[in-house]
């Protein structure tokens, strides 16, 4: 009963700008396999307190289409965009020209909304903060989707743990005015 009392009081207590203790930030007992787009993962990448596992840029994974292009009924010109980008980095990729820069270099034509895999393992002082910071309305959409994931996947696993999150709703529409 006192660990309870001692966890609850020094979580409970910190303001918005306040790191935790440094014992929440013991081990990497969190692991979240993520496939995001790699827009999203740039600012996910930036979390340098967690140890990443990346795999290496492809379109095998596809890409994601915004809502705001479906929404305009956009999507099939959107699709035929990204199946473009994907022949010009295989044209690249192959090229005889650029000898072994061809593969690394092809990735810079990929258009950001293609999916990237990574391997993040973190404490619980990291899994809290990226899940708080990364919900705020102030976020991308990509991001805040993953961030939200992350907090219920630890809330679903260890309940007890999942009220000493501070995360924003993501379900709730986003003022772009107040932003």
């Amino acid at each position: 009963m006192i660990r309870i009392v001692a966890i609850s009081g020094s979580l409970r207590q910190r303001s918005s700008n306040t790191e935790l203790l440094r014992a929440f930030a013991a081990g990497q007992r969190f692991r979240f396999d993520i496939l995001m787009d790699v827009g999203g993962f740039r600012d996910m990448h930036r979390h340098r307190k967690c140890t990443q596992i990346m795999q290496d840029y492809t379109t095998a994974h596809g890409f994601d289409v915004p809502q705001e292009i479906k929404d305009a009924g956009m999507t099939g010109r959107y699709e035929v965009a990204m199946a473009r980008a994907a022949d010009a980095q295989r044209q690249i990729a192959s090229s005889v020209t650029l000898g072994e820069q061809a593969e690394p270099t092809s990735h810079y034509v990929l258009p950001l909304a293609y999916r990237k895999r990574c391997l993040f393992t973190m404490d619980f002082a990291e899994v809290l903060y990226i899940s708080e910071l990364r919900t705020t309305e102030a976020g991308h959409w990509s991001y805040r989707k993953i961030a939200y994931e992350m907090y219920q996947a630890v809330a679903d696993r260890y309940p007890a743990l999942g009220s000493y999150f501070r995360v924003t709703d993501i379900s709730k529409p986003v003022d772009l005015l107040k932003r």
